[in-house]
């Protein structure tokens, strides 16, 4: 805050002083000094002004952006999605480096059937954050729908090599066995069994490939195992 004496000298500069008849130029010269203070002054607070509330503005944008996330987050649900939608773009206003945020905006307007928004916001996603892997699955997620395996292997591809999981192996080999490649299928499928052990449906999934290998003793037992699986 201004001082004491600084702002008793404001005061003694811009205090009313007696308009005296006739004019008097000294007190004339004196009221012209003080109109441009006060205009001065008052260009500087509302600039103090400005400055203040755009700092605190700025100062809880992520905050204030991760608050707008979190609704659209608890609005992913059928029926919802639109409203997740808008909660995503007011988190990307307000904080534009948030590739989560990409990713479940793109995952909701996928749902909503905007498939070229949702490719758009998966890739920017991608780009904010190279290890969200979860992004690379998504863009498969589309191009196999569309019919585009060669770039849906290759999102898959860099899926796995950023996170290996079962889900990214077991959906390539499923791409792999569509094109007739079973070689490629079933060793995808081994390393979703390597990655998790206990899911029946990638048993099913290489016993199948198996079979069209002509190996059907392999097949057998992948049938048996996740009969068993299931069964327990």
């Amino acid at each position: 805050m201004f001082g004491e004496d600084f702002l008793a000298k404001w005061w003694e500069a811009v205090k009313p002083v007696p308009w005296p008849y006739p004019l008097n130029p000294a007190l004339v010269a004196r009221k012209r000094r003080q109109r441009r203070l006060l205009k001065r002054t008052g260009v500087i607070l509302a600039i103090s002004l400005a400055g203040g509330l755009a700092y605190g503005y700025l100062s809880n944008a992520e905050e204030r952006s991760q608050a707008e996330f979190e609704k659209g987050m608890r609005s992913m649900r059928p029926g919802a999605y639109a409203q997740a939608a808008g909660h995503f773009s007011r988190s990307l206003w307000i904080w534009p480096d948030r590739p989560e945020a990409y990713l479940n905006r793109g995952i909701a307007e996928r749902s909503l059937g905007e498939f070229e928004k949702a490719e758009s916001d998966f890739q920017q996603a991608a780009d904010l954050d190279p290890g969200l892997w979860r992004a690379y699955d998504e863009l498969a997620s589309l191009y196999r729908a569309r019919g585009d395996l060669d770039r849906a292997i290759r999102m898959l591809t860099r899926s796995i090599r950023t996170q290996p999981s079962t889900e990214a192996f077991y959906v390539r080999g499923l791409i792999f066995e569509s094109m007739k490649q079973h070689r490629m299928a079933i060793e995808d499928y081994d390393r979703a069994i390597l990655q998790q052990p206990d899911e029946p449906f990638v048993y099913r999934a290489r016993a199948l490939a198996r079979s069209r290998m002509g190996d059907r003793s392999g097949a057998d037992a992948d049938r048996e195992r996740a009969d068993e699986l299931e069964h327990n």
